[in-house]
This record gives structure tokens, C-alpha cells and sequence, in this order.
């Protein structure tokens, strides 16, 4: 993919875009974006969390997620899960991994750098932001 105008690229127009909860694990992925996480890089508590799309990553989304995924949305029209509902369809050890006050949206991603060649992680939502450095 060539690099776009800076603020030009966005999942609509991405080609082949469709809006359903397909993702290839090359150029969407599939992930999350979890909040109450005292141990994110960044100081703000979030995290964003990237995961295999299909069967075999026990940290997936969960057959819930898939069907009723709807990320071109507003996130306040959105099912956000606590660690206990995400734990109940299937995601063994969330809170144990990410804190017990944390939640989650998930969301589809992709990859992107920018005009300085900083790489740039995009939510469907519109949503985006870089690696933050660890502290």
C-alpha cells in the first residue's frame, strides 16, 4: 500500500471495505481497546489490544463479539464487556491479565504510517493512535 495524503485513509475508503466483522491478520486485524488497565504504557490507563481473526487465539474475539460486532458505530451505541462477561464467552484470564476493573470495545484495525513514517494504529470507528513508549 502506498502511503496516503496525511488524514486521507481511513477504513471507508480502504478497497474491498465492507461493514461486517471480516478480518484477514494482514492488513485488518482484529483487537480491542481496553480502559482501566493500570499497567498500559502512556499514563492514561488504556490499552489497545490486537488479536488473530479466526479459530485457535484463546485471546479472540469471542462468537459474541463477531456477531454482534458493529464498529462502524458510535462506541455509545456499542456493547461494551466488563472482565466478567468477556471471561463468561470465553476469554479465560482476562482480568488476571489486563486488571479486575478493566473493560473493552472491540474494534477492527489497521496499520498505517504517516507522511514522518510513524506508524499509526486505526480503529474503525475512527479512532487512531501510535505506540506509546513505554515508561
Amino acid at each position: 500500500m502506498s502511503l496516503p495524503e496525511e488524514g486521507s485513509l481511513t477504513f471507508w475508503n480502504l478497497t474491498g471495505y465492507r461493514q461486517d466483522a471480516s478480518a484477514d491478520n494482514i492488513r485488518l486485524f482484529h483487537g480491542r481497546e481496553i480502559r482501566e488497565v493500570p499497567s498500559a504504557a502512556g499514563g492514561f490507563g488504556f490499552a489497545l489490544h490486537l488479536s488473530f481473526a479466526g479459530e485457535g487465539d484463546p485471546e479472540g474475539w469471542t462468537p459474541q463479539e463477531v456477531a454482534g460486532y458493529d464498529g462502524w458505530g458510535h462506541d455509545a451505541s456499542r456493547t461494551w464487556r466488563n472482565g466478567e462477561r468477556l471471561e463468561s464467552e470465553g476469554f479465560a484470564g482476562f482480568r488476571s491479565k489486563f486488571g479486575p476493573k478493566a473493560f473493552t470495545l472491540n474494534h477492527r484495525f489497521y496499520l498505517h504510517l504517516d507522511r514522518s513514517q510513524q506508524m499509526w494504529l486505526s480503529a474503525e470507528d475512527g479512532c487512531e493512535g501510535h505506540p506509546a513508549q513505554a515508561r
